[in-house]
């Protein structure tokens, strides 16, 4: 609910906060693919977000039908991210 994505350090307790580019995401559901970026579905906005730690950039990749409250992302054995699509009893990838 609060627009972003953080990182805790453990080893120093130090927080960092990312925010994504379009205000009220609502980024739920997070996911890291095998080069270590964080994927999440956008719950306000219908996008699936990934986010590079390494650069800070986050990509938005949009979804259809629109508007849908996008949840559970996942990857299969092969790569593929899927995730549902709430009230529409859909699922995507």
């Amino acid at each position: 609910m609060a627009n972003l994505l953080g990182h805790i350090d453990p080893k120093t307790g130090d927080i960092k906060e990312y925010h994504p580019t379009t205000p009220a995401s609502g980024p739920h559901g997070l996911v890291m693919d095998k080069q270590g970026n964080i994927w999440f579905t956008a719950n306000f906005k219908a996008y699936i977000g990934k986010f590079e730690p390494k650069t800070g950039k986050f990509t938005e990749y949009p979804s259809t039908p629109r508007p849908a409250i996008l949840n559970t992302p996942i990857f299969d054995q092969k790569g593929t991210l899927w995730f549902t699509v709430q009230g529409a009893d859909m699922v995507g990838r």
